[in-house]
């Protein structure tokens, strides 16, 4: 019998607008914190979902040992801390758990996220060194049960911080499939089968309150480690996986690419999933997109 914890199943969604979710898609400037901060803004204000004195743990992408986009740069990770910082919380973490094969600490070491943690004042927390709790998967088709960090029981506030890129499994990933990297490794190793509706599985027992996804640069083909690079110049930012989802798979199918999207990007199996359970947005109209221009643009090759 699994024996479930405390860990929400469902947490609503704070940046909403005339009944809808609301997304944010803005150009880069060359000011991480000014254009980190005017998507969140477009969609409302992290007073909403960080008071003082929370903690308020925050979920990058160490998934390898390779560089951006592959891996959170250390100067986006910089940006979002010094913004989180603004709303005075007790503790601001920077959890992960690398691909099973991988070692946690080194990818974060090499890649900038201790150097962070030291000049901000955040703390690193390598989800493999501490404990881990079993919970239900309600309605889990493909995956019954998973592991995750005790520490999502104990936060205030989850923020994901995914890169956006192509997957040569899972045809892309996002803020969906960044939920992975809060389970245990050894509940990973066989999830290469039916891998796109587990993302979406996964996903239902580990909510984030916001998501901040750094477009500036991503890959086209292959990934998540490495793979043809495009630089679409861009932040996102919603409460909704689904829709920020949707509109990330956009950005990369604007690109001339040989990959696994030619197909609209509400029929991807994942998005399906994550549809069937509930985890956001239905369809384009149960979301509005803002921005802070007309961002019609040429995706270059």
């Amino acid at each position: 019998m699994v024996k479930t914890t405390l860990v929400k199943k469902t947490v609503p969604n704070a940046f909403t607008g005339n009944g809808k979710a609301l997304v944010s898609k803005v150009n880069i400037t060359g000011n991480l914190r000014r254009d980190i901060r005017k998507a969140v803004s477009l969609i409302g204000d992290l007073a909403r979902i960080i008071k003082p004195n929370d903690t308020v743990l925050l979920k990058p992408n160490y998934v390898f040992d390779a560089p951006y986009p592959a891996t959170t740069s250390p100067d986006f990770l910089r940006a979002v801390v010094e913004i989180v910082k603004e709303y005075h919380p007790s503790r601001i973490l920077i959890g992960e758990s690398s691909a099973y094969w991988q070692n946690t600490r080194r990818n974060m070491e090499r890649h900038g996220a201790f150097d962070v943690a030291r000049e901000t004042g955040a703390e690193i927390y390598i989800f493999d060194d501490y404990d881990w709790v079993r919970i239900a998967i309600p309605n889990g088709k493909y995956q019954k049960s998973t592991k995750i960090p005790r520490i999502l029981d104990e936060v205030n506030c989850l923020i994901f911080l995914p890169c956006l890129k192509t997957h040569r499994l899972a045809r892309y990933t996002c803020s969906l499939k960044l939920a992975f990297g809060c389970t245990k490794k050894s509940e990973r190793v066989a999830h290469f089968i039916n891998l796109e509706p587990k993302v979406a599985e996964v996903a239902s027992v580990i909510w984030p309150d916001l998501c901040i996804v750094d477009a500036r640069k991503i890959f086209i083909t292959h990934g998540p480690g490495e793979g043809d690079a495009a630089e679409p110049g861009l932040f996102l930012a919603s409460g909704d996986r689904i829709a920020i989802d949707v509109e990330g798979v956009k950005i990369i199918q604007s690109y001339p690419a040989k990959n696994r999207l030619d197909m609209d990007a509400w029929e991807l199996p994942t998005i399906r999933r994550a549809i069937e359970l509930g985890l956001g947005a239905e369809s384009e109209k149960d979301y509005i997109l803002k921005s802070s221009e007309k961002l019609d643009f040429v995706a270059q090759p």
